[in-house]
Parts: structure tokens; sequence; C-alpha cells
């Protein structure tokens, strides 16, 4: 819910659409291509390496992705609409 927030706020009107589109590919899209992964892990080292190693990475791309969005600059319009 705060993603598609997010990109009503603060995508310019003619792109939020697309914007929309892009962001249920992902979030969607990602769930298969990351199970098979998953499952090629297992495969290779063990369900519980591969969980610790899949989990690790994911860690790893939150703190990265919550750094990168410290720096995100809302607009006071969208401030003032929240």
């Amino acid at each position: 819910a705060t993603t598609n927030t997010l990109l009503q706020l603060l995508v310019d009107d003619r792109y939020r659409g697309r914007m929309m589109g892009l962001n249920t590919v992902m979030f969607i899209g990602t769930a298969p291509a990351g199970s098979l992964l998953l499952g090629a892990l297992a495969e290779l080292m063990g369900a519980p390496t591969a969980a610790l190693v899949y989990g690790a990475v994911t860690l790893a791309a939150a703190v990265w992705l919550g750094l990168r969005l410290r720096r995100l600059r809302v607009p006071a319009a969208a401030r003032a609409t929240t």
C-alpha cells in the first residue's frame, strides 16, 4: 500500500500508468523467478543453506534500499496531502 501511495504522489501524471504497471510486473513477476532461483540453490547447497543465503541477500537489499530512500526528497505538495 505504501508503494502505491508513493508512486501516485511522486510520479508525474503522464507516467503514472506506466509506473503502476511496472510496479505490478516487478512485484508479482519476481516471485516465480525468486522461487526458481531458491529451488536451484537448494538443489546445489541444501535447503537450509539456500534459505540462509537468500535471506542474507534479501536483508542486504533491504538495507541498501533503505539507505537510498533516506535521500529521497518528497515534494512539499505531496507532504501536504498526507
